[in-house]
């Protein structure tokens, strides 16, 4: 009588892992391995150093790469009114990539009023020199001066 041995027929296989042996069901290994292959798939977009990430507190130059990805911080607090606005939208070297995102700080998740960060992302269209300004203010009002005013040089090389 012939035995035929495929995977199919296979019911355990027993595994030598530092020396004790683990005994695994067919079903487990190709969770397994499913799982392994998805997690092989996904990744962090900054693995290779896509994403360049700056806390803006004042007037900066940054440079990049052609294919990096500018991540701009800057501390608000919504609550009072006041918003970041970027003043210059039509930057020839740098697009906007998404909207900006307002992320509260770690200790004001219980606290009313408590501010956080305000994340800009930019993505580089191609090399050269370009201008971010940012205007902290409230939208409502136009004729006043913005509470802060920050500019950053970029370039993309």
């Amino acid at each position: 009588m012939k035995t035929n041995r495929t995977f199919k027929n296979i019911r355990y296989i027993t595994i030598l892992i530092n020396g004790i042996k683990c005994k695994f069901s067919r079903y487990w290994l190709i969770c397994l391995f499913l799982f392994f292959f998805a997690a092989g798939c996904t990744g962090s977009s900054d693995i290779l150093g896509k994403e360049i990430t700056v806390n803006i507190d004042g007037d900066k130059n940054v440079t990049l790469n052609d294919g990096q990805v500018l991540i701009a911080r800057l501390g608000s607090n919504p609550t009072t009114g006041y918003s970041w606005d970027l003043e210059n939208e039509n930057n020839s070297v740098l697009i906007e990539a998404g909207e900006p995102v307002f992320v509260p700080s770690v200790r004001s998740d219980k606290i009313v009023g408590a501010g956080g960060i305000t994340e800009y992302r930019f993505a580089t269209k191609k090399k050269g020199n370009d201008k971010l300004v940012f205007k902290y203010m409230r939208p409502w009002e136009k004729q006043t001066a913005p509470a802060k005013r920050y500019v950053i040089n970029v370039s993309v090389r």
